[in-house]
Formats: C-alpha cells, structure tokens, sequence
C-alpha cells in the first residue's frame, strides 16, 4: 500500500507503512541499481501489486515526509516505473487527487521489449527536487 497508512481488511496480505517509517518503495529503490533491480526485490519480497491512495497521500504529505526520495532512489523508481508497472484499476470520481489506483508489477519477460506507455506516475508529486 502507498501513500495510505493504514491497514485495511483485505483478502491478500498487504504491506502497510507508518508515517515515520521510510516507505518500502524507497527502501528497496535505494538499494537497487536498476529498476529490474527492484522489480526483482519487489517480487522477492511477494509484492506483485502496488495500490496507491492519492487523496491521503496528498493529505498526510503537509504533516509529514510522506516519500523521501533522493535522486539515486527516484532514478532506479523512475526506471522501475517506465518499464514494469501496469495500471490494473483506478477509481477517480471527480477529482483526479482523490483517486484509487491498483498497479501490477510485470515480470522481466513482460518489461522486455514492451511497447506499451507506463501509467502516469503520481509519486512525481514527491520527485525530489535536482535545484535545491
């Protein structure tokens, strides 16, 4: 689960994170070398799918460091993004930051020669800035 920091019932096991923790996705992002690096941890660990709240992602980030990305973690992110997630389902009513999004994780054979655009990416809101 991204951006939502609670454990909610679910059919699945599901990975929630704190607020005070540094989320899963950096953790990992931060010590691969690629984003088929991470895509391989990620898999490892049993994570195929990533949901993301982005309403209270949007929400909790004015109180707290909600993705701390450095510009290593966003790189390997940024590839793992482009090459091995697929949008799976989303529920946007009318406001595009309160929506729900389910992403899959494609697997190596999958991302190998895929012609097909990623999704847009809402963990750009967190993209860490190169000026400052």
């Amino acid at each position: 689960m991204a951006g939502d920091w609670r454990s909610h019932y679910t059919k699945i096991p599901v990975v929630p994170t704190p607020y005070f923790t540094v989320h899963p996705l950096i953790s990992l992002a931060r010590k691969s070398q690629s984003g088929a690096d991470l895509a391989r941890s990620l898999r490892e660990q049993g994570i195929t799918h990533i949901l993301f709240n982005v309403r209270e992602a949007m929400r909790t980030s004015s109180g707290y460091t909600v993705f701390e990305w450095d510009s290593q973690s966003w790189s390997v992110f940024d590839d793992f993004w482009n090459h091995y997630v697929d949008q799976v389902w989303a529920e946007v009513r009318t406001n595009p930051e309160k929506a729900l999004i389910v992403y899959r994780i494609r697997s190596d054979l999958e991302a190998t020669g895929n012609s097909v655009p990623p999704p847009p990416n809402p963990f750009v809101l967190w993209k860490p800035n190169p000026h400052l």
